[in-house]
């Protein structure tokens, strides 16, 4: 008799670990399949944000063939863009002309910065900017040709 209250307390024991290990593992399981939905989300939202980046350097490239925005800060623009995408070098290499001339151009005050400047100031940096983009207009407009043509972004 004590031998069978035994082997009913063992029995009752292993059922209460073999709950507690059924329970442990779906919490398990549920949480492999929140963190796998959490990644595709991510993977989502990422692609999305991609594609709108994307979308975005194109209409800049666009207003850049049309004249439409100076090429400063076109290229400033498109440079921060192109950061966000994680490129191939070869690709990163054939647009490298907006960072160069993004870069050209940082010492430029902007906002704020700008409207403290004299009037003499505003204009001596309006002339370095001017020759500047002439510099590097041909260059520039060939790579916003690039993105919009040839679709190099694609």
């Amino acid at each position: 008799m004590i031998l069978n209250l035994w082997v009913l307390l063992g029995g009752v024991i292993v059922v209460c670990l073999a709950a507690i290990a059924a329970y442990y593992q779906m919490l398990l399981f549920k949480k492999g399949r929140q963190e796998r939905q959490n990644e595709e989300s991510l993977r989502s939202e990422l692609a999305q944000r991609q594609e709108k980046n994307i979308k975005s350097i194109v209409i800049l490239s666009r207003a850049v063939i049309e004249k439409q925005v100076t090429l400063t800060e076109a290229c400033i623009r498109i440079n921060a863009l192109i950061q966000t995408l994680g490129l191939d070098t070869k690709v990163e290499e054939e647009l490298s002309v907006f960072r160069q001339l993004a870069e050209a151009t940082a010492h430029i005050p902007i906002l704020e910065r700008w409207k403290a400047l004299s009037r003499n100031e505003k204009q001596k940096f309006e002339r370095e900017r001017e020759s500047l983009e002439a510099n590097f207009s041909d260059f520039v407009v060939a790579a916003a040709e690039k993105i919009v043509r040839k679709g190099i972004l694609s």
